[in-house]
């Protein structure tokens, strides 16, 4: 899981956490949100992807979607892991910035 969230991927996890039966079809999803079927589909696999929902066929070979079970612990240790990756990155030892030495700007 990445830090931050594509705005459409983050409408699919608001509408299902808020929906009644835990889980909604594609077409419900573009009934919703009013988009067209390709984004629901192009966020929804981006979602899956980072394990933030799981997508099954339902009934009639339907599309449909539900929250992952462990979505709120797994991004916290996505958080958790992102914010030592970046401690480590503005660690001037860890990157070498202490020796970089920045040139004056040329005007041209």
């Amino acid at each position: 899981i990445a830090t931050g969230c594509l705005r459409m991927v983050a409408r699919i996890l608001s509408c299902l956490f808020t929906t009644d039966s835990g889980d909604l079809t594609s077409a419900e999803l573009v009934r919703r949100l009013h988009v067209s079927p390709a984004a629901v589909s192009t966020a929804s696999r981006w979602a899956a992807e980072q394990g933030l929902i799981v997508r099954e066929r339902g009934a009639r070979g339907k599309q449909r979607y539900t929250l992952e079970r462990e979505v709120g612990y797994r991004s916290m240790l996505a958080s958790v892991r992102s914010n030592e990756l970046l401690a480590e990155l503005s660690d001037p030892e860890v990157t070498g910035a202490a020796k970089v030495k920045l040139l004056p700007k040329r005007r041209v």
